[in-house]
């Protein structure tokens, strides 16, 4: 009962004052990056002046994120306000941190920034002596620029180390595909590539970037190889291949890997080894062999 008393001591006092706006509000939210696959706390931290507190016998402070982007989603919070902190006629305020929680949807775009506007809103128990309902106070608070981070990823196929079988001598084609599941502009790279047969050739392996928001997710590139002319059995392609994001500043290589497509000869036996060519040095032909012979017999007769 004396609280009682005293809390309306209080107000009958500040109605006495004037009468001032002392709702305000401030972050401690530094902005930048903010994950991608889980909510973010914002705190918002509310200053009520003592004055208003207790003119309206405490009140409500709704705290909501205006005009949010579309990938971006933060329900609204309300705390009360008690005002029996606050000594009637001493300037003082009442400080509350209200935690706002904002989440990214599944398909929010990487590395776009956008600047949130909270609103802080107080509103009181009771009326003015004037039978008037206190009218809201309201103040606004400005985060620095937000943007949700990169969410690396994409997928190939065929996906890793694979055999190709090679109907011969003839180029050898086959269909790659690329799916992109990252959130921002993205580049797949293929590097530092090896043939083990340096007269086969293979051709479709280059670096290509994906503009994510406008669209471009996936792509279906030809891959050929060349085989190397003459006999042959296998021969192993290997490459390092992995994607990074191009506009924001934490784009190091993701999904690293280093691949080996071996290709081998299906295509029968191989081609025959070219015949030397009719009068070659490396043997001798029949007609010389035949003076050879008439030769040693000669000889061996003159020395009887």
């Amino acid at each position: 009962m004396r609280n009682r008393i005293l809390l309306l001591a209080g107000i009958t006092l500040a109605w006495a004052l004037p009468v001032q706006a002392d709702v305000s509000a401030t972050t401690a939210f530094a902005g930048g990056e903010i994950a991608h696959d889980a909510p973010t706390m914002v705190p918002i931290t509310v200053d009520v002046g003592c004055d208003l507190a207790l003119r309206t016998a405490g009140g409500t402070v709704t705290v909501e994120f205006q005009d949010l982007p579309e990938w971006l989603t933060a329900s609204p919070q309300s705390m009360e306000v008690d005002p029996a902190a606050c000594v009637p006629g001493v300037d003082g305020s009442i400080t509350q941190d209200v935690p706002m929680e904002l989440t990214p949807s599944p398909d929010a775009p990487g590395l776009v920034p956008a600047i949130l506007n909270a609103s802080v809103t107080y509103t009181g128990e009771v009326t003015e002596p004037t039978g008037q309902v206190s009218a809201p106070e309201t103040a606004f608070v400005e985060t620095p620029a937000t943007m949700v981070a990169y969410r690396p990823g994409h997928t190939m196929q065929p996906d890793g180390d694979q055999t190709f079988q090679v109907p011969g001598n003839e180029p050898y084609s086959f269909d790659l595909q690329l799916d992109i599941q990252a959130n921002a502009r993205t580049m797949i790279m293929f590097e530092d590539r090896t043939i083990s047969d340096p007269n086969a050739l293979i051709n479709g392996l280059k670096a290509q970037i994906y503009d994510v928001p406008a669209g471009q997710t996936s792509e279906t590139r030809k891959v050929t190889f060349t085989p190397p002319s003459g006999p042959w059995e296998s021969v192993a392609v290997t490459f390092r291949t992995y994607s990074h994001c191009l506009d924001g500043e934490n784009c190091g290589n993701q999904l690293e890997r280093t691949v080996t497509w071996t290709f081998v000869n299906a295509g029968g036996e191989a081609p025959p080894a070219e015949e030397p060519e009719s009068g070659s040095k490396d043997a001798p032909g029949p007609a010389l062999v035949i003076v050879l012979v008439a030769l040693v017999a000669a000889l061996a007769a003159r020395r009887r």
